[in-house]
Order: C-alpha cells, then sequence, then structure tokens
C-alpha cells in the first residue's frame, strides 16, 4: 500500500469514526429468510432439488455452537491472500458445529455422496479449498469433504443436511456474530478483520486487545471506503443481514432476494430495504 492510498484510508477511518459516533455498519430490523441458490445451471438443479427434499436440521441442545465462517480478502494475511487469487469480496470457510444432532451412523458412501453434491456448487458461495493438492481441481474437494466428516458426519448429519447448511440461508435472522478474528494494524491502531463466523453461541475473538478496540474491513473490490466497527458494539451492529447485503449479495445477487439491495456506499443505509418480511 503506497503513502497516499494509506494516508486516505486513515484519513477515513478517522472521518468515519467522527461524523458516525458509536457507528457499527447498519441499523437493522431484518427478520428474513432466503434461499441460497447456486450460479451455474447444473448447480442450482442440484441444490433445488436437495433443498427440496431435505430441510434444516432444528437446532437442540446438544449443539451448543454453530458457525457459518467467512474469509475476506486480505494480501497482509496469509489466508486472506488466498482467498483474494480467487475473490474480491469473500471467501467461506466451512460450516463448524460442537455438539451433536442425533445418533445418525456414518454410512460407507457419505464421502462420495457430499462430493457429488459440492462438484458443481462450490464455487456458487467461494467454497474453495487452498489445499495443494485441490489446485488441480480447481480448489475442490479435499477441504470440503474433510469439513464434512469433521462437522456434519461426527455431527449425526448426513451429506444432505450438511450441504442444506452450507447452501442454504434458511434462517437470517437466527444467525448472530459468533467469531472475529483479526491483524492489528499500528498505524491505524486498530483490528483488520480477517474473518468472520455467522451462527449460533457465545462470540469468539481473536484479535489483540479484544473487543477494546476498533475492527475495520480490509479493502472490499479495491475499495479503500472501508467501515469501521466499535468493539464494544459490534456484535449487535455487524449482523448476518449487514456482511450479506454489503459483501456477499454484491459480489453473488443470485443468492440474494430482492429486497436486500446494496445502498451507494458502505456507511449508508436505507431501513426501506429491509422491511418485516418472510422471504419463501
Amino acid at each position: 500500500m503506497n503513502g497516499s492510498v494509506q494516508l486516505a484510508l486513515i484519513k477515513r477511518v478517522i472521518l468515519a469514526l467522527i461524523l458516525c459516533g458509536i457507528y457499527g455498519g447498519i441499523r437493522t430490523k431484518a427478520s428474513s429468510s432466503s434461499d441460497l441458490g447456486a450460479a451455474s445451471t447444473s448447480g442450482e438443479c442440484e441444490r433445488k432439488k436437495h433443498m427440496e427434499t431435505h430441510k434444516d436440521v432444528p437446532l437442540n441442545e446438544n449443539v451448543t455452537r454453530e458457525s457459518m465462517d467467512f474469509l475476506l480478502p486480505d494480501k497482509f494475511d496469509e489466508l486472506g491472500h488466498k482467498c483474494l487469487l480467487r475473490s474480491q469480496y469473500f471467501c467461506l470457510m466451512g460450516f463448524s458445529i460442537i455438539g451433536t444432532y442425533g445418533d445418525r451412523e456414518p454410512q460407507q458412501n457419505d464421502t462420495q455422496v457430499f462430493k457429488h453434491l459440492i462438484h458443481e456448487a462450490y464455487k456458487s458461495v467461494n467454497w474453495y479449498s487452498f489445499k495443494p493438492q485441490d489446485q488441480k481441481n480447481d480448489g475442490c474437494c479435499t477441504h470440503q469433504t474433510a469439513m464434512y466428516i469433521q462437522n456434519g458426519q461426527r455431527r449425526g448429519l448426513s451429506p444432505e443436511e450438511y450441504y442444506n447448511k452450507i447452501f442454504g440461508f434458511q434462517i437470517i435472522d437466527a444467525k448472530k456474530l459468533v467469531l472475529i478474528k483479526a491483524r492489528w494494524n499500528r498505524q491505524l491502531c486498530a483490528n483488520i478483520v480477517t474473518q468472520l463466523g455467522f451462527g449460533k453461541g457465545e462470540l469468539k475473538v481473536v484479535a489483540k486487545r479484544g473487543l477494546n478496540s476498533n475492527f475495520a474491513f480490509p479493502p472490499i473490490a479495491g475499495n479503500y471506503d472501508v467501515p469501521v466497527f466499535i468493539g464494544a458494539t459490534i456484535q449487535t451492529r455487524l449482523s448476518f443481514t449487514w456482511f450479506l447485503v454489503h459483501v456477499v449479495c454484491v459480489e453473488k445477487p443470485d443468492l440474494c432476494p430482492p429486497f436486500m439491495k446494496k445502498p451507494h456506499d458502505m456507511f449508508q443505509w436505507e431501513e426501506s430495504k429491509l422491511e418485516e418480511k418472510t422471504v419463501p
């Protein structure tokens, strides 16, 4: 980052904090559901087929944590730089679970079934593997399958049920911020967010000074007009809806319902865009 760009970023962060006070993204009041579609025709058909016949597994007292984990593109972060080679907006890391959904016995063909499900659809949500052995297959499917075995099969989920966890945002309002990982930027005296997780459970923060600091996004799609969140209010301000609207839906509009339109910039928000509604 050259000096002028760095200075512009510092000025923008300071200006945002002054003008917006305890600005934390947007004021959300959304309660909605959406069906996350696949980008390719074949992936879309595969997704619809299984989403129509397999519903999301309901939470129970044996599941203490769920987290849909995202990686932000960032050339100054090891994993973030790998993500940047695939997307300028986000990469999906997987869906992690602590606890069990039931006593389903693993089936011999679970791995093959899951590979078949995701092969045509993983690109639609930027769920790439960064493992060297998967690069010849365009980022699939060792990592994705290992995530299913660890967080799906061993938790009592079938391949279809874990697939629906990944490819269906059925209950947006039920997903809260549960994970923040960040790198410290000395020049800005703030944390730069590298990973986020949304789901169920206690908020886990892996960052210098914890929540006693400000959190800024890295440049998204080369835009240095970045949002800044105050640590004390970040869990309520940085909602899953905000992340969908300002990041996911910008690159992948087909994944989102029409009322989830991105504002002109990350510091503006039209509440009329998100009414209290449920998307069929």
